[in-house]
């Protein structure tokens, strides 16, 4: 059927012609929107509905409303894309936090690395003169070399190893603490820390060392002597002190002559007050306790007792007469030519004669004068005599009792060489000494 003539039936076109006759040909479909084509086509069957020439078009207002939903439809589905690229990215966001809060790398995987090494820490124990060593160290050596160090600075038989080995600890930081208590004055465990601290490089931690007031007393040494020898005995108070004793009795009866087996060192003693008793037997004229005494008095304040008992049996004294004869013989008193003066070189050797008189008490000593042959025998008689007589007024002078000498001159009788050289008659022209009581005499 055609559509003319059917007043409820608008041709496609008829219905453009209106819109365009509406809202003229120019005007947005969605005004305000420039996203709309300017001139849209619609073509649209509108059911009739009512009756009359305008029946079967749709309103003005519903056309707006068809355009305003298309808009708002379109600017919608933009959003929902927008939205939804947002969601994707923001969720990627989320699993790769996830992935870094739980510590795995998307790409690649870490190796856990190895524990830390923990410094070691070291405690030294001080119990007087006494160190005891504790804590763990990284390996044997270094636990060796402590107690190198410390036995070298305590000694041999004084330090107690209570270390322990543990290859988790290192050196490096490493610290050594001090606790204990010893006498006042003691530098022996700072000693040891600065000894650790210097060769091993560790560092010095905490130093908590109580140090007492020690109660002292003066040392007492005894001396033994025996013939030609002496025994030491006793504590002292420090190694200073411990060897100036020992070096002086070296000086007196020799190196091999000194036994130090009871001498000890004792800090709790000191040299204020102290004494030193001798004691033993000696042949009569054995000067060495005399020397002894005379060296090592000026470090005994408190006094020197001589206790020494002197053998001046007859065996003993003729040990002493010729032990003189040795030694005037290798050093004669010497006068000069044909006088009593005594030549002032022989002064030593009378000193000596002196000292051994003084360590025979009691001993009456007869001092002899003797000459060779030449000259008159009354001439030799009585520079003999005189000789003698000077050699008793010069020992007095060196502290000989006087009782104790008596002077004689024997001239040329009594000859000990041949008168017939100069050898024979210089070893005739001689002082002798001779000991009352003496084997032989």
């Amino acid at each position: 059927m055609s559509d003319h003539g059917n007043p409820t039936a608008l041709s496609q076109d008829d219905d453009a012609a209106a819109l365009i006759a509406e809202f003229g040909p120019n005007d947005s479909a969605v005004p305000g929107d420039s996203d709309v084509p300017a001139t849209t086509h619609v073509t649209t069957t509108v059911p009739t509905t009512g009756h009359g020439p305008s029946a079967g078009r749709r309103s003005h207002d519903d056309d707006d409303r068809v355009a305003v939903y298309a808009g708002w439809g379109y600017l919608a589905f933009l959003f929902a894309v927008f939205l939804g690229l947002a969601l994707v990215a923001f969720g990627c966001d989320d699993d790769k936090a996830d992935i870094a809060d739980a510590g795995v790398s998307p790409a690649t995987t870490e190796t856990p690395a190895a524990a830390a090494l923990e410094p070691a820490a070291l405690l030294f124990s001080v119990d007087g003169d006494k160190v005891t060593l504790s804590g763990a160290v990284p390996d044997a050596d270094t636990a060796a070399q402590l107690f190198e160090l410390a036995e070298a600075r305590y000694g041999v038989g004084n330090v107690v190893d209570e270390l322990t080995i543990d290859d988790g600890l290192t050196l490096d930081g490493a610290t050594v603490s001090v606790v204990g208590s010893t006498s006042e004055g003691d530098e022996q465990p700072e000693g040891l820390v600065a000894d650790v601290v210097g060769a091993m490089g560790l560092e010095a931690g905490d130093f908590d060392v109580e140090f007492t007031e020690v109660e002292t007393s003066a040392a007492e040494i005894e001396a033994a002597v025996s013939p030609g020898a002496v025994a030491l005995k006793g504590k002292l108070p420090d190694q200073p002190s411990f060897d100036s004793l020992v070096t002086a009795a070296k000086g007196v009866w020799g190196e091999g002559n000194v036994d130090v087996s009871g001498l000890s060192i004792d800090d709790t003693t000191t040299l204020d007050g102290a004494r030193i008793r001798v004691t033993g037997t000696v042949d009569a004229g054995d000067t060495r306790v005399n020397d002894f005494v005379a060296a090592v008095g000026a470090t005994f304040d408190g006094g020197v007792e001589d206790a020494v008992q002197v053998d001046t049996g007859a065996e003993a004294l003729a040990r002493l007469e010729a032990s003189l004869r040795e030694r005037l013989a290798a050093t004669p008193i010497l006068f000069a030519s044909g006088s009593a003066d005594i030549d002032p070189q022989s002064d030593a050797i009378l000193q000596q004669a002196a000292a051994a008189i003084v360590a025979a008490p009691g001993i009456a000593v007869e001092i002899v004068g003797h000459t060779d042959d030449q000259g008159a025998d009354t001439a030799n008689q009585a520079l003999s005599d005189a000789r003698a007589n000077a050699v008793l007024a010069r020992l007095v002078e060196l502290g000989v009792d006087p009782a104790r000498l008596s002077a004689r001159g024997a001239g040329e009788a009594e000859p000990v060489a041949e008168n017939t050289t100069d050898a024979g008659r210089a070893a005739n022209r001689r002082i002798a000494f001779e000991f009352a009581g003496a084997a032989g005499g």
